[in-house]
């Protein structure tokens, strides 16, 4: 097993999935607990924001900004979203 990127890391430390969404369902289950904010960019995968919710997180959503057809992302928003949380 390569170690440079990972120095101590072993065969326990690899979670083998199905693909995408059964990963991003394990670790929405592992790191969410009840009571939790969870800030999330949107538009995303919505499915992990769903997650997030039915493990009884509050989702505050972090838009990005449209411009010229292309998605940017709104540092400000990002620092109100986080405020908010924190208040």
């Amino acid at each position: 097993m390569h170690r440079g990127a990972y120095p101590g890391a072993t065969r326990d430390h690899v979670q083998v999935t199905n693909g995408g969404s059964e990963a991003n369902y394990i670790t929405t289950w592992n790191l969410v607990e009840p009571g939790d904010d969870v800030v999330m960019m949107v538009p995303n995968y919505m499915a992990t924001w769903r997650l997030a919710r039915a493990f009884g997180a509050t989702v505050r959503e972090w838009p990005l900004l449209g411009a010229n057809g292309e998605w940017v992302v709104d540092a400000d928003g990002l620092a109100r979203v986080t405020t908010a949380v924190r208040s």
